[in-house]
């Protein structure tokens, strides 16, 4: 069986999306988006209207965006998150934006072929990884666990 890695990140806007101190990201964004649905190794990107009926939310954090997208392998993941110049650009100026927040930011985690994370998953995993660190269910690109086809080999 082979895997795809997932991510989910989240980020707490310093305003609301439609402040127009907001405007720099919000004219990226799109592009960004197109950008990664045509990159080499993606998979699929979390539609925005799953956010209605699966909420998340961060304790003393508003203006959350969330972003959840699954990948081929990390290698397509994280040359797409450092190499692309607008997402590189925009991940440069986050703290122009967003807040910090008091969990992790993202969540890495491997996937069976032919499913899609959920919000609700990605919430746990976030917060597996908050309470108990890097484990094979939930980590970072500082501590990418080892993809269960390479274990099964």
């Amino acid at each position: 069986m082979h895997y795809n890695i997932a991510e989910m990140n989240v980020a707490a806007g310093r305003w609301p999306m439609n402040d127009p101190r907001m405007a720099e990201f919000t004219a990226a964004i799109n592009g960004i988006n197109a950008d990664a649905d045509v990159a080499p190794g993606f998979v699929w990107r979390m539609p925005e209207y799953l956010l209605e009926t699966d909420a998340i939310e961060i304790q003393g954090a508003a203006n959350l965006l969330v972003n959840m997208s699954l990948w081929r392998d990390v290698d397509s993941l994280q040359a797409f998150t450092y190499k692309n110049s607008d997402h590189l650009n925009a991940l440069r100026r986050r703290r122009d934006w967003f807040q910090r927040i008091d969990v992790p930011a993202y969540v890495m985690w491997w996937v069976p072929e032919g499913e899609l994370p959920t919000v609700a998953e990605g919430r746990r995993r976030l917060a597996t990884l908050a309470e108990h660190g890097p484990t094979p269910d939930a980590f970072t690109f500082q501590t990418i666990q080892p993809n269960p086809d390479e274990l099964a080999g």
